[in-house]
């Protein structure tokens, strides 16, 4: 099983996956476009799996990495790791979102945002773009991801390992991050990217204070 937003798969007429060395066509087992949240299944055992942690306990300033496959056009189909914090927890269309400075591509979407033990906290859905806007990711905390395994009998680990540096919680991770492949009805596979989050124009007096 294996979670990925819905914007991801949203219109997909195939599927595939990538992990562990081998492709396996998936099925939608289960969606939540409310939350932008998406269930797979692949018909495959033995493959490594993550814990699943509890966004309600992550802490504003807590170290995270984002897990994924960004522009792949540009930088190849291997994962790409990048390190960061837990920048902003706020409340967005009465759902709460875990804002990160992590670097968050079209790519991303849909992979683990982890802290430092190794356990999901979140899945990657979106960035700001804009002129006047740098390193501004969002994660759909996990915890709404919970509800979603437990409507579809999907049991997941909770705990994670303290205590490991970068390489070793990389090596741990890894193993467990599937490439997803999308093909649109009738059409050809395209990468999904991360929905773009439109971005107001500044206030005048906003505009002079950032000059």
């Amino acid at each position: 099983y294996l979670l990925t937003c819905f914007h991801v798969i949203d219109g997909a007429g195939k599927i595939e996956v990538a992990i562990g060395g081998a492709t396996h066509e998936a099925a939608v087992l289960g969606e939540d476009e409310k939350h932008d949240l998406a269930l797979l299944e692949i018909k495959a055992k033995g493959l490594a799996a993550l814990p699943v942690g509890d966004s309600n306990k992550v802490d504003l300033g807590a170290d995270v990495r984002a897990f994924g496959f960004p522009l792949q056009g540009r930088l190849g189909s291997d994962l790409k790791v990048t390190k960061g914090t837990i920048s902003g927890i706020s409340t967005r269309d009465a759902m709460k979102v875990l804002q990160t400075d992590t670097a968050v591509n079209p790519g991303n979407s849909g992979g683990p945002l982890v802290d430092a033990a190794g356990c999901v906290v979140g899945v990657v859905s979106a960035k700001l773009v804009g002129e006047a806007v740098d390193g501004v990711g969002f994660a759909v905390p996990i915890n709404y991801a919970k509800m979603l395994l437990l409507a579809n009998g999907v049991e997941a680990a909770s705990e994670g390992t303290p205590g490991l540096d970068g390489p070793a919680l990389v090596k741990q991770v890894s193993p467990a991050v599937a490439l997803v492949s999308v093909w649109e009805k009738g059409g050809a596979a395209a990468a999904a990217p991360s929905k773009p989050e439109p971005v107001a124009p500044p206030a005048p007096d906003a505009t002079e204070q950032m000059k």
